[in-house]
């Protein structure tokens, strides 16, 4: 409902994103309630598995220095120091 190829070639358009967006609202007020009570099951289910586990872990971490030094800004940064 809120991503995808109609997202790719509507949402520039006039009226493409808002035109769904009511229906989006009433889908996602449907399925909020469900999720606290499925959290563990989807950590679960990334965490045992091996191409979530492989493609993640050890990634994205960089040295208060290294951003210093590529003139990192932002929240970045600030999730650094």
């Amino acid at each position: 409902m809120f991503s995808g190829q109609r997202m790719m070639t509507s949402y520039i358009r006039i009226g493409g994103w808002r035109l769904s967006r009511r229906a989006a609202g009433k889908k996602w007020w449907q399925v909020h309630p469900r999720l606290p009570s499925k959290v563990d099951e989807y950590e679960e289910l990334l965490d045992t598995n091996p191409i979530w586990t492989r493609r993640t872990k050890g990634v994205g971490f960089m040295s208060l220095d290294d951003m210093l030094d590529l003139g990192v800004t932002g929240p970045m940064i600030r999730a650094a120091a």
